[in-house]
């Protein structure tokens, strides 16, 4: 870790996304709508129970598998749906990750 943060120090067009989760990041680019999952992604340390959950990429797995079990979205960890390829499922993550604040 150190040694990409000396990297990032003498380039700083280097970056490094490290989300809690592939599942958060689906879950925050906003192609799963709902109030619910909004209030969730606010506050997850409200909804984490850590009995239950491993960590909190298991939980959001669990999270972005229950609300889209009926969907064209179907997550499932093991194998990617396709639907996730779709250019506009593509271009929310994408533009999530933009939105990131990489400063620190």
């Amino acid at each position: 870790m150190n040694e990409l943060y000396q990297i990032m120090l003498h380039k700083p067009s280097v970056k490094i996304y490290l989300p809690e989760s592939f599942e958060w990041l689906i879950l925050e680019s906003g192609i799963i709508d709902g109030k619910e999952v909004r209030d969730i992604l606010s506050h997850p340390e409200e909804y984490i129970e850590s009995q239950e959950y491993f960590s909190w990429e298991r939980f959001f797995t669990a999270l972005l598998v229950n609300y889209t079990k009926d969907s064209y979205l179907k997550y499932n960890k093991s194998k990617l749906n396709e639907a996730y390829l779709h250019e506009r499922v593509k271009k929310a993550v994408l533009k999530t990750m933009e939105g990131i604040d990489f400063s620190f």
